[in-house]
């Protein structure tokens, strides 16, 4: 299904005002205006299920992950992967193909170990949209680095040129809730932490997309699947890119 950019359909306005926190307290008209939504084309609030707000992918599905309390002590309103068994998949579709891209999501580590096929034995995925490779497989993606206690993330080009991004070592905590931004295009890949832009690099490349889905709290290459150890909660993609106000309204945000 597709949507002009950054128009909403004005059904899914009315249902996300009509959003009920677990108080019974009805989320007001500010709490969705304080998110950009302009050239946001796909948007998993983790509130029990994988539904998308914006309606251009299929409800994503949903493998032995459980709902969890997010960053406002809300019930239910995050997922929990293990670290062994537990993701989250949405089925390929243009609008998760972006160029350029921003990804923005929220996650809380549990532990820096967990169940890996391949050869990169230190990292957990996060998010990753796979492109045609097989090797040089990131057509965006979000991780940890377990080994140095950081996030990262990146793109790699259809002939596997990389560019990826890393956030300080340490800098990944236990049990904190962390906000991660990733934005890409033909020119740069930059990451911002917490609102603090942590790393850039020049890419000089196309983004390359495959027909994997979208994959969350795993990888969906057949030779590296590290799975993620910790919470993640509202997955927000964009068609373009986030300027460093527009992540700054995201880390704001109240909740969704």
């Amino acid at each position: 299904m597709n949507r002009q950019r950054g128009v909403w359909p004005i059904a899914v306005f009315l249902s996300l005002l009509s959003l009920q926190c677990d108080n019974n307290e009805t989320l007001t008209p500010h709490a969705i205006i304080s998110v950009p939504t302009t050239g946001l084309v796909a948007y998993y609030a983790l509130n029990g299920d994988a539904k998308d707000a914006v309606g251009n992918t299929s409800p994503g599905t949903v493998t032995s992950a459980i709902p969890t309390m997010d960053r406002f002590t809300r019930a239910s309103a995050a997922f929990l992967f293990d670290g062994a068994n537990s993701f989250i998949t949405v089925a390929d579709t243009l609008a998760l193909r972006p160029q350029p891209v921003s990804v923005s999501l929220w996650v809380n580590v549990r532990g820096f170990s967990s169940t890996k096929l391949g050869s990169d034995a230190d990292l957990q995925i996060i998010l990753l949209k796979q492109n045609t490779r097989d090797t040089q497989f990131e057509g965006y993606t979000i991780g940890l680095d377990e080994r140095r206690h950081r996030f990262y993330g990146g793109v790699s080009s259809s002939s596997g040129q990389q560019a990826i991004c890393y956030g300080p070592d340490s800098s990944a905590t236990l049990g904190r809730w962390t906000h991660l931004v990733l934005t890409a295009d033909d020119a740069h890949v930059r990451l911002y932490q917490d609102t603090v832009r942590v790393d850039s690099l020049r890419s000089g490349f196309f983004l390359d997309y495959g027909m994997e889905p979208l994959s969350i709290g795993r990888g969906t290459d057949a030779l590296f699947d590290g799975f993620f150890n910790g919470a993640v909660d509202d997955v927000c993609i964009y068609d373009r890119i986030l300027t460093a106000p527009e992540v700054r309204k995201l880390f704001d945000a109240a909740p969704f």
